[in-house]
């Protein structure tokens, strides 16, 4: 029973309809070095256009000039129904899980993942620093294992220098 119940668990992770498309998808390959990266605002402008076609998995708070290819889901504590996929700030276990999904689904297309996190100051309000460090360290870890990149938008002045130096040094051997 456990072998089956594993195995069901297994095929239901690495076939979420979610990601199917991009198995099917024309992936535009982008020159972006694998691994972490942490950027600011500015940064983030740039790479947004530079990454305008490829299939980023992003975990946003603004929902302006999404490019057309990026599966992103409203991070927010506000439930809503309709065409904007939400994700509650304080369920980093779905944000594992969806991320997961996606950088298997990706690594099935022959391509590589690129997950963006332009909230992670957002995060940290709903959840302690601790559990947050927990998740990032996590997502590094599936990041790395499947040859994919992690962007982290964040800016050093939103945080405390000790919670800084701690977030930049767990993450700097992929950075």
């Amino acid at each position: 029973m456990l072998i089956l119940g594993l195995t069901f668990l297994t095929i239901k992770l690495t076939s979420s309809e979610e990601f199917l498309r991009l198995k099917t998808m024309e992936i535009h390959e982008v020159k972006i070095a694998p691994g972490v990266r942490i950027i600011n605002q500015e940064e983030y402008k740039k790479i947004k256009e530079k990454l305008k076609d490829a299939p980023v998995l992003a975990f946003v708070r603004t929902l302006n000039n999404i490019p057309e290819n990026w599966t992103y889901y409203f991070v927010t504590t506000a439930t809503k129904e309709g065409e904007v996929k939400t994700i509650s700030p304080m369920n980093l276990e779905r944000m594992t899980e969806l991320s997961y999904k996606y950088l298997k689904a990706m690594e099935e297309a022959g391509s590589r993942g690129i997950i963006l996190i332009d909230c992670l100051e957002y995060l940290v309000m709903y959840n302690e620093f601790t559990s947050v460090i927990k998740f990032l360290n996590k997502l590094k870890d599936f990041v790395v294992s499947h040859n994919g990149t992690l962007i982290l938008v964040a800016e050093k002045d939103a945080f405390e220098e000790q919670q800084w130096t701690l977030l930049t040094r767990l993450l700097e051997d992929a950075v």
